[in-house]
């Protein structure tokens, strides 16, 4: 039997003050009722899902979908965390060489081997140390790493993965 949750709003993820749409029967709270929080609709199982016209919709509304996302990825991590734990464990377990190099490097930041810098070395913009990510271009090489910000970190990712399709 699945335990009871108190409802919660699924483009903001509020719990208190639910009401239930009549069109589509989605749990929307009264602060995020307008056009865009009727585009759900409730599926005979009970799942709140996107109307027919998804593609279209996600297109257009492309920030607003990742939100809902993550919404909806938190709520099942709250409502199943051995699963998460579980997912998160066999992860490690199949990526090993790259656990081993991010807890290095962590070691070495808290200890003071490296110092983090506060520009990016890709784009050599200015940046708080915290928003900084450290990219591994060699995971058998822990401590050789490229500081960039979120946007070339994200490219570099992006070229790798063209590099090896």
């Amino acid at each position: 039997m699945r335990p009871s949750y108190p409802p919660h709003c699924y483009i903001c993820a509020v719990i208190t003050d639910i009401r239930i749409c009549n069109q589509f029967g989605a749990h929307i709270c009264k602060r995020c009722q307008n056009k865009k929080a009727t585009r759900y609709r409730q599926t005979p199982s009970g799942k709140i899902s996107i109307r027919k016209n998804k593609k279209k919709w996600v297109s257009e509304h492309r920030k607003e979908y990742r939100e809902i996302q993550k919404v909806k990825q938190r709520m099942r991590r709250i409502r199943n965390p051995t699963l998460h734990k579980i997912a998160t464990e066999k992860w490690h377990l199949k990526n090993m060489d790259k656990v081993k190099a991010h807890r290095k490097l962590y070691r070495a930041i808290r200890s003071g081997i490296i110092i983090k810098p506060n520009r990016c070395e890709a784009c050599n913009t200015e940046i708080p140390k915290n928003l900084l990510r450290g990219h591994h271009e060699d995971y058998s090489k822990p401590l050789q790493i490229n500081w960039l910000c979120s946007i070339c970190h994200n490219k570099r990712h992006n070229e790798t993965n063209t590099k090896s399709i």
